[in-house]
Order: structure tokens, then C-alpha cells, then sequence
């Protein structure tokens, strides 16, 4: 009878594997096992030996609780995988902004005989991102190169190829005013408002 009663709660615990009452059940289990031996009436000298249905029994129980924090275990690597890099986007956005409000130009701008700064601009490509600086030559805007580039994981996917521009002197910014990625099926959105606030949703501005 016992093995059977254990096999049935087993069953239970199985089921349970995927949700948050699984090492209850576990636990449940064990209980119930011990009852079974009658473990607390018992002195030690009286003690059985364990038979092979329940040491299966236990190895199950291990093997069960071991899947579910495992599981857990890269939900949540992912999931501070996906936050970081968003902070990091929302940290070179807010670089570009800077160096736009600043105009501050760099070595490589000076180099390039730039006359007039027009702003910096982030671009979104597939596989990664870049900031470079804009020129303005005679009416013209003159893309430099880049001041830095990044490359990101494949699995992170953009919403489109995306470029905000952001003007010197704070005279405005060009594109527009989300950026939306998605890794390991987990969305995020940075919001870019026409005041300059740059914030991933959800998060407060610094």
C-alpha cells in the first residue's frame, strides 16, 4: 500500500513540476513517507531497511526539485540578461544626448575639418548600434564616423532600423520616440520624449 500511496503523490508532484506549488508537494510527499514508516513511533535499532520502490521514490522527489530550480534558474539569467542591456541602450542614448547638448566635438570631428557640429546620431542596425557624429557643410549634413560601436547578441530583436538623431544645443531631436527590442520573449520599450527624458518604461528617469 505504500508504494502505491507514494507512487500516487509522486504523480502529483510530477504534475506540479512547472508551478510554484511543486516544492510543496515535494514536501508533502516526504510527510507522507515518513508517516507511512512510522519513522517518529519507531527507535533506531527498529528501523527497516528503505526498499527499492522508495528510494526511487526519493530519487524522483531529487530529480523533480532539481528540474525546478534549474528552470528558475535561467528565467531568471535571461531575464537580467535582457534588463541590462536595455539600461546599457538607455546609458549610450543618453551619451549621444549629452555630447549633442554639450557641443562638444570629439578628436575625429576636429580631424574631419567639421565646421559647424549638427548632433549626434544613434542608430539601431541589425546586430548592433552605433553613435556617430553629424556635420553641417554648406547647408549639407555630412555623416562622420563612428565614436562607438556596439554588437549585440542575435537574439536580441529590434523593432525596425532605427536612428535618433539628437540636435546641438538641445534644438531638438530627429526620429522617433521609442525603441522597442525583444529577447528571450521579453519586450522592452525606451521612451525618448521631445523634452529629452530618456527612460526605459517602467523605470524612473535619472
Amino acid at each position: 500500500m505504500l508504494g502505491f500511496s507514494l507512487i500516487r503523490t509522486l504523480t502529483g508532484v510530477k504534475n506540479l513540476v512547472n508551478s510554484k506549488s511543486a516544492y510543496t508537494a515535494a514536501f508533502s510527499l516526504i510527510r507522507t513517507f515518513a508517516k507511512a514508516k512510522n519513522l517518529d513511533s519507531v527507535q533506531p535499532a527498529n528501523v527497516a531497511g528503505f526498499s527499492l520502490i522508495e528510494l526511487l521514490v526519493v530519487i524522483s522527489i531529487i530529480g523533480i526539485l532539481s528540474a525546478v530550480g534549474l528552470a528558475s534558474y535561467i528565467s531568471f539569467n535571461q531575464r537580467q540578461t535582457v534588463d541590462q542591456m536595455a539600461r546599457k541602450i538607455v546609458q549610450d542614448l543618453r551619451m549621444a544626448q549629452s555630447l549633442a547638448t554639450n557641443n562638444q566635438k570629439t578628436v575625429e570631428i576636429i580631424d574631419a575639418g567639421c565646421p559647424s557640429l549638427d548632433g549626434y546620431s544613434f542608430s539601431i542596425t541589425d546586430g548592433g548600434y552605433s553613435i556617430f557624429p553629424t556635420c553641417l557643410s554648406n547647408g549639407t549634413v555630412i555623416q562622420l564616423g563612428p565614436i562607438k560601436q556596439e554588437t549585440l547578441p542575435i537574439i536580441f530583436d529590434f523593432d525596425g532600423t532605427t536612428t535618433i538623431s539628437f540636435k546641438v544645443l538641445r534644438r531638438g531631436i530627429v526620429g522617433p520616440n521609442t525603441i522597442t527590442f525583444t529577447a528571450f520573449n521579453r519586450t522592452k520599450i525606451i521612451d525618448i520624449d521631445s523634452g529629452g527624458s530618456i527612460k526605459l518604461r517602467g523605470e524612473t528617469a535619472e
